[in-house]
């Protein structure tokens, strides 16, 4: 999770945690989603396809924001925000899958 360059501002962006009601919560700007596992990895995967994309054509996707449905919900992000958000994202799939401790496990064994 990082910190809005906004000069004052503490707050992150964008933040994801697992709630101990089992699903995440997704924190941006104003907004706050929750969603399963799924839908979290289904997210995951929208983000890292921008991401892609943005790399292939900067031109085009960095003027552009992110938009995604989640359930009945669309979410449009800002081009300036779309880094810290993709990051709070993964970090939650991440968690998600536990794939720092399969990681660690891997490098132990």
């Amino acid at each position: 999770m990082t910190q809005h360059s906004t000069p004052g501002n503490r707050h992150p962006l964008a933040s994801l945690h697992k709630c101990n009601c089992g699903k995440y919560h997704l924190n941006y700007r104003y907004i706050r989603l929750t969603m399963m596992k799924s839908t979290l990895l289904s997210l995951m995967e929208e983000c890292y396809e921008w991401d892609d994309k943005r790399r292939r054509d900067a031109g085009n996707y960095r003027i552009t924001p992110f938009v995604v449905m989640l359930g009945f919900v669309s979410v449009a992000v800002a081009p300036e925000d779309f880094d810290e958000f993709n990051e709070a994202v993964q970090q939650g799939a991440r968690e998600a899958l536990h794939i720092d401790e399969l990681v660690q496990q891997f490098r132990t064994s």
